[in-house]
């Protein structure tokens, strides 16, 4: 009897720890399914493709949702010294914002579908996909200051320092462009292009794979496959980056170091946009079929907010 009673105190004193671990594990996992804090300032811009318009979303609150109507369907914002750039497609236009009004403050015409956008010191650079050129728009005198031909529609450019990637989207290429241009071999229509430390990274968009090259060489270092219709692709740091996957409803954070997958988060259908907050804590990402953008934080990719957009929303940038 005194055994069986011994038996029992031990028996207690061995469930006790265990119990304490389930109720740690317990609160771990409410933690982990608790909301992310949405962002407090800071501005969402939103490109309307189908409304052919701008749409600002102001997270403190102040000025709540914001339209700006354009003389065409916007393809890709840039953003420097506070104003916004956006290319028009069909309306063959550069357009410069300034975000505060809204309003339109400088127009610049540029014939053969102005798409790809990106800012190079005091320079815009701007692919035109049926004219096979990539133009230098001075961002003072808002006018061309050259063309570059480059291959079968450039859709996308990225461009750090003196180095500028094109993507040759119907010859599958990325072009790094010089005055002898160097050429690399991508996946199956290339959609975007980042530059992450010392990677230049496409979204194969056709090919389902993210083709990885090393800055300056565009020696392939890899490519993954992903699958899912990768479209987006943008630089979180200096070894990860983040593809929106459009018919999977996915975005996928790539290890460059390890060539591999490490996350993947389901998102609303058909994610196109993807753009970070100034300080990197959050990043947007923009559904084409349900016309919102959700907020995630980037250190989980928890789910912090869901707003409305403009109709047919793609490219975003944050203020």
């Amino acid at each position: 009897m005194f055994a069986l009673a011994r038996m029992n105190r031990l028996g207690r004193a061995a469930i006790l720890p265990l119990m304490v671990l389930a109720i740690l594990a317990v609160s771990r996992l409410n933690f982990d399914r608790s909301p992310a804090v949405p962002p407090a300032a800071g501005t969402l811009v939103v490109a309307s493709l189908r409304g052919e318009s701008l749409a600002f979303h102001d997270f403190a609150g102040a000025a709540g949702e914001r339209q700006l109507s354009l003389a065409g369907p916007p393809h890709e914002l840039a953003v420097a010294d506070g104003r916004i750039y956006a290319t028009l497609g069909r309306g063959n236009q550069l357009v410069e914002i300034e975000p505060r009004a809204p309003g339109v403050m400088r127009t610049l015409s540029l014939d053969g579908t102005p798409h790809g956008l990106a800012v190079a010191g005091d320079n815009l650079l701007v692919t035109l996909d049926d004219a096979a050129a990539l133009v230098t728009v001075s961002r003072e005198g808002f006018d061309e200051r050259g063309r570059t031909p480059t291959g079968d529609t450039p859709h996308t450019v990225a461009a750090l320092g003196a180095e500028v990637y094109v993507t040759d989207s119907r010859d599958n290429i990325l072009r790094l462009v010089a005055e002898t241009p160097l050429l690399g071999g991508t996946g199956r229509t290339p959609e975007s292009v980042t530059i992450a430390g010392g990677f230049a990274v496409t979204a194969d968009s056709e090919g389902g794979t993210v083709s990885v090259f090393r800055r300056g060489s565009l020696e392939l270092a890899g490519r993954i496959s992903i699958g899912g219709s990768p479209v987006r692709v943008v630089t979180l740091d200096d070894t990860r980056v983040a593809v929106a996957l459009n018919s999977a409803s996915q975005v996928a954070v790539i290890d460059l170091a390890a060539m591999r997958v490490v996350r993947r988060t389901d998102v609303l259908a058909r994610p196109d946009g993807i753009c970070l907050s100034p300080d990197g804590a959050y990043a947007a990402v923009i559904s084409n079929a349900t016309d919102s953008a959700q907020v995630f934080r980037t250190s989980d990719w928890k789910l912090a907010m869901t707003v409305p957009t403009a109709d047919g929303p793609g490219a975003c940038a944050w203020l």
